[in-house]
This record gives C-alpha cells, structure tokens and sequence, in this order.
C-alpha cells in the first residue's frame, strides 16, 4: 500500500512516467535484498560495547533524519528534488530494514528466556 503511494508521488508531484517511477521504487525498495547482512554485522560488530542497542539508537536516528529530508525537501519539478527524495527514501528503507533485523534478533532472544 505505502508503495502504491510513493508511486503516485512520483508520478503526480515529479511528473515522470509509470515505468520510471516503479524504478525509483526498486531502487526504494533494495536495501531488502541485504536484510541478512545487517544482522551479522550488527553482531559481529559491536559499537561501545552494544551489539544491538547502539544499531538501534544509530538506525533509528537515520530514519528520522531520512523521513525528516523527505517533508522538508521543495517539490519541483527538477531533477535533483527526485534523486534527494529517493536517496532519502532510500536510506530510510535501509534503516528500518536494519531496525527489523535487530528487532527480530531481540524477539528470538526474549522467547528464548520463556520455556
């Protein structure tokens, strides 16, 4: 549904056609294809200490400052609006993709904990 969306902003506020929107969705979308990178990066890795608390604050800072790059972007019709708008775009889906892995791995752990 939030893709169907994106696609519609593409399209209506960029005015790009449908085939370039949906590639602007892929490349949206990528990040995904390396989900189970980011947990054995984050625990092989730790930053201070923290395997897991740390990617948390991290990610969870990129979101924002991503989601944050979306809303205060000016629309125009200009090229360099859709490349910063998808490169945002980009970078939130990259940290809720790792947020989801960290998150999953902290699920794992806790049921374990519950015989």
């Amino acid at each position: 549904m939030v893709l169907m969306v994106i696609v519609n902003m593409f399209q209506d506020e960029f005015f790009i056609n449908a085939a370039q929107a949906q590639m602007e969705v892929a490349w949206i979308g990528f990040p995904f294809v390396f989900a189970f990178v980011y947990g054995l990066f984050s625990e092989s890795i730790p930053i201070y200490g923290s395997r897991r608390k740390s990617y948390l604050l991290i990610m969870s800072l990129l979101e924002v400052l991503a989601c944050l790059v979306v809303v205060l972007v000016p629309i125009n019709s200009m090229n360099y609006s859709i490349q910063i708008t998808s490169a945002a775009l980009s970078a939130c889906s990259f940290a809720m993709c790792w947020l989801d892995t960290i998150v999953d791995g902290l699920v794992v752990i806790e049921q374990r904990k519950d015989p």
